[in-house]
């Protein structure tokens, strides 16, 4: 055997494969050696010669398989390269990190602490921008975008949402931020096009308009239509009783015959949304809900956070009188400057359509006891919660004289309710307002 020998590790590494088939290849006769005691002496030649036909086989190392189907990114905020990853298309996992000059910027959900995110970490982070497989109309959204799932989507998006400056720049591109954000730059409101629809979550449809320079969310509905409808609803009760920096003003308009509700977005291109799963998962540790109300004080406490209990008293006794049941671990967080990373404050009450009784079918399912319903993040008993309240300073019950009116007034809009149900609704209302009254009371004595 002629010219330089390398060992067989060293043909491994050439070759892309293990030891033991580098071996199998020498007894196959696929690769010159010649053995030494128990070592193998491998014909660097051969090697070259095997790379060069381009018939490499056996099972190669993950990140040197299937290259067609594996991509490398950076995250970004805004033009900060915050770190490199890789991500695999088939099974939509991130299997390689490493950080660059601005980890410390990395996403808050994405890390347990100020540190490294792992790539089960930045996996979970990511998938968490997907539009969900439940997502109404996702069959027709990816046959209109061309994309095979949604994961390919927000990819082809390059990462991005308007809840944030995060995105991911393809290996070897100049992009900017400048040029792509959807704070700054025009996109197609539609909700089945590519755009910062294709990185919002949520089951319902819905997509992104640009008004004016600003961003609007239109969102549908299910089958029955009452999702706008309690929107619209939630916003006036919080027009009566809170400040206007406290929650998401709603309107309704309709789409192709269809009542749509519409917000202003209330990120901007400075500010970050951080849920309070991404606090509680960095600051704490992962947990699922209840979340214990306490432990969440003191990390907002600890993050400089001003008025958290106060806010939390608004956001609990709210959903307390209009029943929701969606205020999950996602539809709750902190308002994060993008630039500092200092938590600024509470984000605004938002996304109520599961509330002013949503769950109710039928007339029995109201009655003279608080509405019967699954309350969150705190406590799935919706007094249980309330019992959590520290500050009613902020409520006002004479606030809401007459909102019963309102109630039937905006529910007798949505045609496909049975007839019954506004004046039951305004009743049931009344009852949950008494209990909050009844609440304040023994806070106060």
């Amino acid at each position: 055997m002629n010219g330089t020998n390398i060992t067989s590790a060293e043909a491994a590494r050439l070759l892309g494969v293990s030891e033991r088939r580098v071996v199998a290849l020498i007894h196959s006769g696929d690769l010159e050696a010649q053995k030494f005691g128990k070592s193998w002496a491998v014909s660097e030649e051969s090697v070259r010669s095997r790379l060069a036909s381009g018939t490499v086989s056996g099972r190669p190392p993950y990140g040197q398989k299937r290259r067609d189907l594996i991509q490398a990114y950076t995250l970004m905020n805004k033009n900060d390269a915050i770190l490199h990853f890789v991500f695999d298309n088939e099974s939509k996992r991130v299997v390689k990190v490493e950080t660059d000059e601005h980890v410390i910027a990395s996403p808050v959900g994405a890390c347990r602490g100020i540190g490294k995110p792992t790539t089960a970490q930045l996996t979970s982070w990511i998938t968490d921008r997907y539009i969900p497989e439940n997502r109404i109309g996702l069959r027709e959204i990816l046959a209109k975008t061309g994309c095979k799932d949604p994961a390919e989507l927000l990819f082809q998006t390059f990462g991005q949402n308007l809840t944030d400056q995060y995105w991911f720049r393809p290996e070897g591109s100049d992009l900017d931020w400048n040029e792509i954000n959807y704070f700054h730059n025009p996109y197609v409101g539609n909700v089945n096009e590519k755009g910062p629809g294709s990185g919002t979550p949520g089951m319902l449809p819905k997509w992104w308009e640009q008004r004016d320079g600003k961003n609007f969310l239109i969102k549908g509905s299910d089958q029955g239509e009452r999702e706008p409808f309690a929107e619209l609803l939630a916003s006036r009760l919080y027009k009566r009783l809170l400040e206007p920096q406290d929650f998401v003003a709603y309107s309704i308009e309709e789409y192709e015959g269809k009542p749509h509700s519409v917000c202003e977005n209330f990120i901007t291109e400075h500010t970050q949304l951080v849920p309070l799963r991404e606090v509680m998962s960095c600051f704490r540790r992962p947990q699922y809900e209840p979340y214990n109300y306490a432990e969440y004080v003191e990390v907002c406490n600890e993050l400089g956070v001003a008025d958290i209990e106060r806010q939390l008293a608004k956001m609990i006794v709210c959903d307390f009188l209009t029943a929701n049941i969606d205020r999950h671990d996602m539809n709750l967080g902190l308002i994060r400057d993008s630039e500092t990373l200092q938590f600024v404050g509470v984000a605004p009450l938002f996304d109520n359509g599961r509330g002013f009784y949503y769950s109710a079918q039928r007339e029995s399912d109201f009655g003279s006891r608080p509405f019967f319903h699954t309350s969150h993040p705190f406590s799935e008993y919706p007094s249980s919660q309330l019992a959590l309240v520290r500050d009613y300073s902020w409520f006002d019950a004479r606030k809401l004289d007459g909102f019963e009116d309102e109630i039937v007034e905006t529910l007798s809009r949505n045609e496909l309710l049975p007839a019954w149900f506004p004046r039951a609704a305004a009743k049931q209302f009344e009852i949950q307002l008494e209990r909050v009254i009844e609440a304040q009371e023994e806070h106060d004595r």
